[in-house]
């Protein structure tokens, strides 16, 4: 159990702006949220921009959740403990390592296009010649250059949606295109022997969306499930409505978090130490994740609910266009490079077969 008395001190041991909030109201702050300008007795209301709602029904697991505070926007995780709730700003050293990925992704993206247009040239001449298990390496490596693609994606877009330099809006039906979506990574999960169960509302909800993040999203929340979990397991996404938000929610029966280490998993290129597991990534699907939530003024909670091992939801505000235009002006560039989105999006997990080069 943490004392009150302890709680200066542990504060301080967090290398980053962090404080204690008990009763709604900040009680404690290390040295780095006074530089802030961060004070106790500020009620925590106060400097939620986006989340109140979720902060207050948060009762167990891990929350990520936006604050404002002297016009900034701060991204900040929350966890409970024994005498109250621990607010950690994420690392603002990512802004670094997020830049430098975004360097390195751009010099590789040409040259891997490049490739890949080029074996997906090659590779079909194989079409007619009986050679099965040149045909399985075709596919092994056509599976392997999606997975390279998806990465230099990530790399490059994690960082632009992070500095709000990314992104195209449109008013667009949610429910519609959640549907659709489920539909397809429904029989791409049969694929991996698993079973994905999905429930929707029935009435259409319109909202201003940045639908290829949204979907991004998604295909990251489901991919985790489906990497955590083993064959046959049953995997279920809802889509709620309360008020004036939305609930995403993914839930696995799978291996679950090591809540020992969860304060790390909004966190992008974190990693265990010595932790080489192939389930191991550079912890940019997650951070995806919250730069959906954040693009639409919303919150990520990692819990794991009765019955399920882990559960991730992220909220969205319902929003309106203030002005009569109800698509951007901006053109819409396809990120995947008009290729399957996913086959792009889990790559990770999908079997070679699905990715028989084609003409």
């Amino acid at each position: 159990m943490i004392h009150h008395s302890g709680f200066p001190d542990m504060l301080n041991l967090i290398q980053c702006p962090a404080f204690c909030v008990q009763d709604g109201v900040i009680t404690h702050c290390n040295e780095d949220a006074l530089k802030l300008l961060l004070q106790p007795g500020t009620p925590i209301s106060q400097l939620l921009s986006a989340g109140i709602e979720d902060y207050q029904g948060f009762t167990e697991g891990f929350l990520f959740l936006t604050l404002c505070h002297g016009g900034q926007e701060l991204p900040f995780s929350v966890s409970h403990t024994e005498a109250g709730d621990i607010f950690v700003m994420e690392q603002d050293s990512q802004e670094l390592a997020l830049r430098t990925m975004s360097l390195i992704s751009s010099k590789f993206r040409s040259p891997l296009f490049e490739v890949m247009l080029n074996v997906n040239r090659l590779l079909p001449m194989l079409e007619g010649v009986n050679a099965p298990e040149a045909e399985g390496l075709a596919e092994q490596i056509n599976r392997g250059l999606y997975q390279m693609h998806r990465m230099v994606c990530n790399m490059s877009d994690t960082f632009r949606y992070a500095e709000g330099t990314s992104g195209h809006k449109s008013y667009r039906d949610v429910v519609s295109i959640t549907a659709e979506l489920l539909e397809y990574i429904s029989v791409l999960a049969g694929e991996c022997s698993m079973k994905l169960e999905y429930s929707l509302p029935r009435e259409q909800i319109p909202c201003l969306i940045d639908e290829d993040l949204l979907e991004r999203a998604l295909y990251n929340m489901i991919s985790n499930a489906i990497k955590h979990s083993d064959p046959g397991s049953v995997i279920r996404v809802t889509l709620t409505r309360n008020g004036k938000k939305l609930y995403y929610s993914v839930t696995d029966q799978g291996h679950g978090i090591d809540w020992s280490s969860a304060g790390n998993v909004f966190r992008s290129y974190q990693r265990e130490p010595g932790l080489e597991s192939p389930l191991v990534g550079l912890g940019l699907g997650l951070a995806l994740v919250r730069c959906a939530a954040m693009v639409h003024e919303g919150t990520v909670l990692i819990d794991s609910p009765e019955g399920f091992t882990t559960r991730v939801t992220m909220s969205i505000s319902i929003s309106h266009p203030k002005t009569a235009t109800v698509r951007s002006p901006l053109p819409r560039v396809d990120y995947a490079g008009e290729r399957d989105h996913g086959l792009l999006e889990l790559s990770d997990v999908l079997p070679a077969h699905l990715y028989k080069p084609t003409k």
